[in-house]
């Protein structure tokens, strides 16, 4: 059997679905860590059992890109967190949420803002919608700068069931902006 190809791609990490044994590597570096999932969703360390609910439930397992998948660093072959789209109906319309959780090891070295970036050309190019959106706790500094960095500009504040307040950041595809700019 032949393996998926990548969801996405940039020059130094690899988005792609997650296999079975890729649940102990992202438990150990990211699921369970504190650190690293005090801003996710309803925020805290996940135990082995919802950590194994989450990894079932919540990861691209197909390869088809309709969820999240784990990102492997390419020049080790580390797995180093999970990002990709995901449905996001905040501003009640049919919007693709981008994402990127990190290992602690993979802090500071630019991986959040690269595959933020691909996610949002692939979200605002490729998969056509108009706009993509970032969900980020307002005590998320590093996140925050991450996504400005990309040039999301913030949308408002919303009380997210199962994940409480999130700032909400909007990407705006450059076809929209072109047309807006024409008008």
């Amino acid at each position: 059997m032949t393996a998926a190809p990548p969801l996405l791609e940039t020059p130094r990490l690899v988005l792609r679905g997650a296999k079975p044994a890729d649940f102990e590597p992202l438990y150990a570096r990211v699921l369970s860590d504190p650190r690293v999932m005090r801003h996710v969703d309803a925020g805290g360390a996940l135990d082995a059992d919802r950590a194994r609910a989450f990894f079932a439930n919540t990861l691209d397992h197909d390869g088809s890109g309709g969820r999240p998948g784990v990102l492997v660093e390419k020049a080790t072959g580390e797995l180093i967190g999970f990002a990709g789209p995901r449905p996001c109906r905040v501003l009640d319309a049919d919007d693709l949420e981008i994402g990127f959780v990190l290992a602690c090891s993979a802090w500071r070295r630019g991986y959040a803002r690269e595959i933020g970036r691909a996610q949002v050309a692939h979200v605002t190019g490729p998969l056509g919608r108009p706009r993509a959106l970032a969900l980020a706790a307002p005590g998320n500094a590093g996140s925050i700068a991450t996504l400005l960095a990309l040039g999301m500009t913030f949308a408002s504040a919303i009380d997210v069931a199962g994940r409480g307040w999130r700032n909400v950041y909007v990407a705006i595809s450059r076809s929209r902006r072109a047309v807006a700019v024409s008008d």
